[in-house]
């Protein structure tokens, strides 16, 4: 534990790092998402496919609310053939479309 933390635990203001610890790791967490989606979409535009399908994929599980990276899996799979998996990540974009569609 460091000094900071536990000056603020022995003060009484615990309760207020631990919140302040969970907004971290979910910033951390939705970084951690939009950096996989941009290596996704770089590896896209440069034509990897191969590369760009895990990458999106690993967007979804470090952010699952995000309709971003399922809008690219399902032009991916679009673009490659596989129209069923297609039509399932764009149901997985309406589920979790906040209103202003897809942004990429």
């Amino acid at each position: 534990m460091s000094w900071y933390a536990l000056l603020i635990q022995l003060s009484g203001h615990g309760a207020g790092v631990q919140a302040s610890s969970r907004l971290s790791a979910d910033d951390e967490r939705r970084d951690n998402a939009n950096r996989e989606y941009q290596l996704g979409r770089a590896a896209y535009e440069r034509g990897d496919f191969v590369t760009a399908e895990p990458l999106f994929r690993k967007a979804t599980e470090f952010a699952p609310e995000f309709p971003e990276p399922y809008f690219a899996l399902a032009h991916l799979m679009q673009r490659l053939g596989r129209n069923e998996e297609a039509q399932h990540f764009m149901a997985q974009v309406r589920r979790r479309d906040r209103g202003g569609g897809p942004t990429c």
